[in-house]
């Protein structure tokens, strides 16, 4: 999902899915949220006054500082961003429960990321199994 609510499914995520129905309407769910939370917007915003604030305390805009504004916001983007997937994963399981589709499908997509691990403090998502984990735990909740 993209700022504006533009999504776009590409070929990886077929080959991912491979047929999975079910895994496929799970990560569009969870795509959906990010459009309907607004979080390419939010994001565009929150790193825009990110930069002004250094810019403001630094009074100065030169390679260093652009550099060091690029670093720290994304170092800072990265807990907003883990934030805002758990968001989506919430909105995308509500919106499967509301068709009455399982999102055990985007558990199980989320699983299968794991083969392909990023350390947590570097990645702008949070662990895949714990998300997984979470979703089931959100639906024993709503049966």
């Amino acid at each position: 999902a993209l700022p504006g609510g533009e999504m776009f499914v590409l070929t990886g995520l077929l080959e991912r899915t491979k047929g999975d129905d079910s895994e496929l309407r799970g990560v569009l769910a969870h795509e959906i949220g990010h459009a309907v939370k607004r979080h390419g917007v939010r994001s565009l915003v929150r790193n825009g006054i990110f930069g002004l604030v250094i810019i403001f305390f630094t009074g100065d805009l030169n390679d260093i500082t652009t550099t060091l504004i690029a670093g720290a916001s994304q170092l800072d983007s990265l807990s907003y961003s883990r934030s805002m997937e758990e968001e989506a994963d919430a909105f995308g399981v509500d919106l499967l429960a509301r068709r009455h589709e399982d999102p055990e499908g985007l558990a199980r997509f989320l699983e299968s990321l794991e083969k392909q691990p990023v350390p947590e403090f570097l990645s702008t998502h949070p662990d895949s199994a714990e998300r997984a984990k979470a979703i089931r735990e959100r639906m024993k909740g709503k049966k």
